[in-house]
């Protein structure tokens, strides 16, 4: 994202500015900061793009994808429910997902799964305050202004959480064919096993609390899903004391959690978002496995995978895979509905292409874009996470492809400092710039469902 590029919000919302590279950060404590300003004689100075420095690999380059995406709006529940299935390449809930597809017929891979992680940062930017307008006979003498942190060009810290603490870069990415956990550095050196077998059981999904020290990993339960065989599963950073926080027939709201997918962390308010495909399902918990709650079922929905939530916005976004579908809705319940008849529920995208299937999601939530894998054909894409006006979920025209040739892409994680993706494709781990620049870089192996980058304090 350019350098100073700002999101304003209304009142009580928050505006994020990236740090420019010709202004000085000025903060005292959220106390009062003295600025000098030369009344006559000042020059604006222009801000300066800000590169990511791209993550070292080495790869043969994956051939691009053919076929092209359709783009897509806003829409209420009632039109999620109701949307078109045509030339949908998917089963129905419950019966175990395309095992076909996700098993037999991708033996090199051997899984039936799909899904990873979502997270997001800002920084804060300042320009010095101009002063005031020079009137015939004032002094050539430069003026002192008094001018608020707050006030001076400076977008308000951002909440507790939404940025990563500093700490050493780290990935995790999961097996589900042999049970294991890898960590490594995001050029994919160190890779060494993190956790395996039980209580992991087909592991599809991951994500990391740094800050508390723990590793979330989300359980299928089986390679084929179905059978409410799904579970959570904590680890300690080092791997030690794994834990079971959310064991297989876990109930909440009248339902029992299915088959686990995608995990999705929000360090703003502490909570995790999980996908349920068979179960057809958006669930949510704390860290402890505790407050357990469907925030999304019903509306026709029939396979849900990838899910990662906006804190910002307070919103959490979510993937049909069997109908081709990215949607959106509310962290907050409507007054006086449920997860089956709330109204909140929004149609971003339809994807019209026969053989889309819609996997994991990562968020910018700064920069305002959605990406996504697309295990059928082989790419991620990204788009706004708002409708373009006067478009809709069929005739969208801001999807675009972001990485081409990763067969079978499932896991896809983000690091938003640097600008760079990481996916999981047919038992690879890539890398690759978020703005669509240059080519997917390999840089490790046994890649195959959920991944996720955190850093280690």
């Amino acid at each position: 994202m350019n350098a100073c590029q700002t999101r304003d919000r209304g009142a009580g919302q928050l505006g994020l500015r990236n740090v420019s590279s010709c202004a000085k950060t000025l903060r005292a404590a959220g106390a009062w900061v003295l600025v000098a300003v030369v009344v006559q004689g000042c020059g604006a100075t222009g801000d300066e793009g800000l590169e990511a420095p791209s993550v070292a690999a080495s790869m043969e380059s994956p051939t691009a994808a053919s076929g092209a995406a359709s783009g897509a709006p806003t829409a209420p529940a009632a039109a999620v429910a109701q949307g078109s299935r045509a030339g949908s390449s998917a089963a129905a809930p419950g019966g175990g997902g395309d095992p076909v597809a996700e098993t037999n017929q991708t033996p090199a891979r051997g899984s039936s799964s799909d899904d990873p992680l979502g997270a997001a940062g800002a920084a804060g930017g300042q320009e010095a305050a101009p002063g005031p307008a020079m009137t015939e006979g004032d002094s050539m003498t430069p003026a002192m202004e008094m001018v608020d942190a707050a006030e001076a060009d400076e977008a308000p810290d951002s909440p507790p959480g939404l940025e990563l603490p500093d700490g050493t870069p780290t990935l995790f990415w999961l097996d589900i064919t042999s049970n294991a956990v890898t960590r490594a550095s995001p050029d994919g050196s160190g890779a060494m096993v993190f956790a395996s077998g039980r209580p992991l059981s087909a592991p599809d999904g991951v994500a990391v609390d740094p800050v508390g020290g723990h590793v979330f990993v989300l359980n299928m339960g089986n390679l084929l899903g179905g059978g409410n065989r799904g579970s959570l599963v904590r680890y300690e950073l080092d791997g030690s004391n794994a834990e079971v926080i959310m064991p297989a027939g876990s109930t909440a709201d009248g339902e029992t959690f299915n088959t686990g997918k995608q995990i999705s962390i929000d360090r703003v308010h502490r909570k995790l978002y999980m996908g349920d495909r068979e179960g057809a399902k958006v669930w949510r918990c704390d860290f402890d496995g505790g407050n357990l709650e469907v925030l999304v079922s019903g509306h026709g929905f029939r396979q849900i995978v990838g899910v990662a939530p906006d804190p910002l916005e307070r919103m959490f976004y979510f993937t049909d895979r069997n109908d081709r579908k990215l949607l959106r809705a509310s962290m907050d319940m409507p007054t006086g509905q449920t997860h089956a008849d709330r109204d909140d529920v929004e149609l971003l995208y339809h994807d019209q292409a026969a053989d889309a299937m819609p996997l994991d999601i990562e968020l910018d939530v700064v920069g305002r874009t959605v990406y996504w894998t697309d295990r059928r054909q082989d790419v991620v894409f990204s788009m706004g996470m708002d409708m373009p006006a006067g478009e809709d979920a069929m005739t969208r025209s801001d999807v675009k492809r972001v990485a081409t040739g990763l067969n079978e892409a499932i896991g896809l994680a983000y690091d938003h400092e640097n600008g760079v993706l990481f996916a999981t494709h047919n038992g690879n781990v890539s890398a690759f710039e978020a703005d669509g620049s240059g080519r997917p870089r390999r840089i490790g192996s046994r890649g195959r469902t959920g991944i996720a980058f955190t850093k280690i304090p």
